[in-house]
């Protein structure tokens, strides 16, 4: 495939695949765990999802110790009972509570923390107008649209065009851009992909996820057995 051939087929493909994607796996996950806390009030249970929407997918190598104080300061803050009007006004207040603590603060740990949050409001807030690039999503932007017009964020118009990804949302520009990187970077160099090889991309895997005693162990909250 060539370039414009395989972002086409990319974006199909992904969206016929979005229900199950890693990402998907992980708001099912938050979700389920937000019912259940609605139901029992259960303070250990908030602060395990609060640890699993920081940590479940990029903050998976952070220490425990500072997913602690994450969680301590999300829980402070208390922002599932907040109002807010759109994603980026809720990634903001995501970064000033995660300004400061390690590991935390970064801004795909707080991207993230701010996308699963968003998740448990009624309705979902989910980002619209802007896509947030770092990391992998970083690379891939350069990959595409090269150095220079690349920024942490972007309007999504900019990347909701004919000849990229004009059937994607925000978060899930995000993500291509992250998970399809490498085929990004072949395409920079004129050079073809196979099929397979954006297939292998997108393939979808199970995600592990950590329970609710091991991470209230690991943070602390209860002596280690």
């Amino acid at each position: 495939m060539n370039h414009q051939a395989a972002l086409v087929y990319i974006s199909k493909t992904y969206l016929a695949n979005q229900s199950q994607s890693g990402m998907q796996q992980v708001f099912d996950k938050v979700k389920a765990v937000y019912a259940q806390y609605q139901k029992t009030g259960n303070l250990s249970t908030m602060r395990y999802l609060l640890a699993l929407c920081i940590r479940a997918r990029h903050g998976r190598r952070m220490p425990w110790c500072d997913t602690r104080t994450a969680v301590d300061k999300l829980l402070q803050a208390n922002l599932l009972s907040q109002k807010f009007s759109d994603f980026d006004t809720l990634y903001k207040e995501v970064k000033k509570q995660l300004n400061g603590i390690h590991f935390a603060q970064g801004p795909l740990t707080v991207y993230d923390t701010a996308l699963n949050l968003g998740q448990l409001f009624t309705p979902a807030i989910s980002p619209t107008k802007t896509v947030y690039l770092s990391a992998g999503a970083w690379d891939g932007a350069v990959f595409l649209i090269g150095k220079k017009n690349v920024k942490p964020t972007m309007p999504t118009s900019t990347w909701r065009v004919s000849n990229l990804f004009p059937t994607l949302d925000s978060m899930y520009i995000e993500d291509v851009l992250c998970i399809c990187k490498s085929i990004f970077e072949k395409l920079s160099q004129g050079k073809q992909v196979t099929q397979a090889e954006v297939d292998d991309c997108l393939k979808i895997c199970p995600i592990s996820l950590f329970n609710e005693s091991d991470a209230l162990q690991c943070m602390g909250y209860v002596p280690q057995p």
